[in-house]
């Protein structure tokens, strides 16, 4: 029953973002997306830097081009612990990154964790940040300093990105046991003409 009701969900989801976008898909590009993110921690453990949570953002279909944001640590050539990174990757190729100046390793009790991420079409390229961070052990963060590019095929843009695929690719690779709850709260599509379009999400990965 769970799963029935899972993959109900899913597919509403799947309507609902389909006729929002075929609304418009046909005349107006999609020039910006935005999605809401919650993360509720119990007890971190700040002296391993855990938990330890990617998520990963995909503007196209191909699974080897997409953006990355790191809680709690940051992974390219070497490790280092707390705070966070962006990234635009291909082919496993980073093309460009950003750290936090913070190494602060989350450490408060039942601390919730809110952030935007944001996509946005530019000419030639797809850019990723994320905006309007808060968390009671870094306080705000994100901004446009943290904003990472691609290129991108112009003729696609923004057109094949859906949320489910921003829910399946969260990634816990330490501390699990340390994450209550992980919810895409709701997904905001913006198009060129100015129309903005919400659509709620509230789902767990």
């Amino acid at each position: 029953m769970m799963r029935f009701a899972q993959t109900m969900i899913g597919g509403i989801l799947l309507l609902t973002l389909s006729l929002a976008a075929n609304s418009y898909a046909e005349e107006v590009a999609i020039s910006k997306i935005e999605e809401d993110w919650e993360m509720v921690l119990n007890e971190p453990d700040p002296a391993r830097h855990s938990p330890q949570v990617t998520f990963f953002t995909t503007p196209t279909n191909d699974p080897n081009r997409y953006f990355q944001l790191q809680f709690n640590h940051a992974v390219d050539a070497d490790f280092s612990g707390g705070g966070f990174r962006v990234a635009a990757v291909e082919n496993d190729q980073v093309l460009s990154s950003a750290r936090s100046e913070t190494r602060a390793a989350l450490a408060a009790d039942d601390d919730r964790v809110r952030w935007t991420s944001v996509l946005a079409a530019v000419e030639g390229g797809t850019l990723f940040a994320i905006k309007n961070g808060h968390s009671n052990q870094w306080g705000e963060f994100g901004g446009p300093e943290f904003l990472v590019r691609m290129n991108s095929d112009a003729l696609s843009g923004l057109s094949q990105y859906h949320p489910q695929k921003s829910l399946d690719a969260v990634d816990i690779g330490l501390g699990a046991n340390r994450v209550d709850s992980i919810t895409l709260i709701e997904v905001r599509v913006f198009y060129v003409d100015g129309t903005v379009i919400p659509v709620p999400v509230n789902r767990h990965p």
